[in-house]
């Protein structure tokens, strides 16, 4: 079993009100800054050797599967990655290339021994705090898989003092309210119990905030999240820094499924329902976002972007137009 970060018993963050990885502290100590911890309810052996580690967070199950020492993701049957989460193979030849590189070096992370939530949401599908790009349909069962391979923000100095910044792919929630699930990472000094450039999930509404999870991008590097619906009530998530090899994959059992948008964007999270000052990132590059399976590039689907207003109107965040069917760059210019 891999673990990209020492679980620690440390004593509480020098600052709760701050980010901070929450895997670095005891579940104690997290609790008492005012995150919700919850527990690994057991693990068990796979029939091929892996482990399932169970946990249920904020009301919904959640089981990531961890493969035994020296599995090989490129060479697994269909059965195998489904099994451990993983996104299945295409056929597109550049596709292809892209995901064989992107499994080759992969190592999925033993889960911690607890799953805690931060004070941080990202969710409001609002042009005060998107920017990004969308799929589209009048159909609420249009899109069921939306994946993202972006350069994980490097921040630069800001007028706003206090910002951040979270990077996502998900499904559903425009229009606001709307059921949501989605994955990421986040970076920028006003996150509360998430570590800086941290990956995190949510599925919404059950979920009340950012779900921490053990693995980190790197800034400048490129980094891999998936969301995928695969019926009933399940939802599938994979996290990949695609620069260390180090990934996680699991199954989140929900209560919905709004399937009328995929979405790849750039927010500026909320604490406690108000939008944070937004991080300055320069430019986020986006190098290839897919719906519906590694074969189909967005520009395949109905599609438009998202721009972020302030609250006089003025562009604080917009995107470059679609280019080779898959790819485009977000440009930040106010952060408040």
């Amino acid at each position: 079993m891999v673990s990209q970060h020492q679980h620690t018993q440390s004593t509480t963050p020098a600052s709760c009100g701050s980010s901070f990885n929450p895997y670095h502290y005891s579940a104690a100590a997290d609790a008492a800054c005012g995150l919700s911890v919850f527990p690994r309810e057991k693990a068990a052996r796979l029939s091929d050797g892996g482990m399932s580690y169970y946990y249920n967070v904020d009301g919904l199950q959640t089981v990531y599967n961890v493969p035994p020492k020296g599995f090989d993701f490129t060479t697994a049957s269909s059965a195998e990655l489904k099994r451990y989460d993983i996104p299945a193979k295409p056929t597109n030849p550049k596709a292809l290339a892209d995901w064989n590189n992107m499994l080759s070096n992969l190592h999925l992370v033993t889960p911690p021994p607890f799953i805690a939530v931060s004070k941080m949401t990202s969710y409001t599908a609002s042009s005060s705090t998107w920017s990004g790009w969308e799929a589209y349909s009048s159909s609420n069962s249009a899109y069921t898989t939306a994946e993202i391979n972006y350069v994980e923000p490097t921040l630069y100095s800001s007028s706003c003092s206090s910002n951040a910044e979270s990077s996502w792919t998900g499904i559903g929630g425009d229009p606001h309210g709307s059921p949501l699930a989605q994955d990421g990472t986040a970076a920028g000094n006003a996150l509360v119990g998430v570590g800086q450039h941290q990956s995190w999930s949510e599925v919404l509404p059950q979920q009340t905030g950012m779900v921490a999870q053990s693995v980190s991008a790197t800034p400048g590097q490129q980094f891999i999240a998936y969301t995928g619906y695969t019926g009933g009530s399940n939802f599938t998530f994979y996290l990949d820094n695609v620069y260390t090899g180090y990934g996680t994959t699991f199954t989140v059992t929900a209560n919905g499924y709004y399937g009328a948008t995929a979405d790849f964007i750039i927010e500026r999270p909320s604490n406690s329902g108000v939008p944070t000052n937004l991080s300055n990132f320069g430019t986020w590059t986006v190098n290839y976002a897919w719906v519906n399976g590694t074969n189909s590039p967005l520009g395949n689907f109905s599609n438009g972007p998202a721009t972020m207003y302030d609250s006089s109107g003025n562009v604080m965040a917009s995107s470059a137009g679609l280019y080779s069917g898959d790819a485009f760059d977000v440009t930040q210019q106010l952060c408040s």
